[in-house]
C-alpha cells in the first residue's frame, strides 16, 4: 500500500522526466534488502567518532554535515 502512495506522489516526475529513469526492478531489490537490514542509529553509521560528543555537538555536526551535503546543489553551482 505505501508502496503505492510513493508511485502516485512521483508519477509526474516519473512520466515526464527525460534525462532521468528509474530501475523499478533494482529501487524494489533496493527497498527489500533496506527492510531486511538490521536499523541502526545514525551516530553509529557516522564515519566520525561522535562518541565523544554530546547531545547539542552531535545535533550541531548532523546541521553542519547535512549542510554541507546539500551546498552542491542548485544554481549557480
Amino acid at each position: 500500500m505505501e508502496e503505492i502512495k510513493a508511485l502516485k506522489a512521483i508519477e509526474q516526475v516519473v512520466n515526464t522526466s527525460e534525462d532521468v529513469r528509474i530501475n523499478f526492478a533494482n529501487l524494489k531489490r533496493m527497498a527489500k534488502g533496506l527492510i531486511n537490514k538490521k536499523k541502526k542509529h545514525w551516530t553509529e553509521e557516522c564515519p566520525i567518532d561522535l562518541s565523544e560528543f554530546d547531545e547539542r555537538e552531535k545535533i550541531a555536526f548532523m546541521f553542519v554535515f547535512n549542510s554541507i551535503s546539500f551546498s552542491y546543489w542548485g544554481h549557480p553551482k
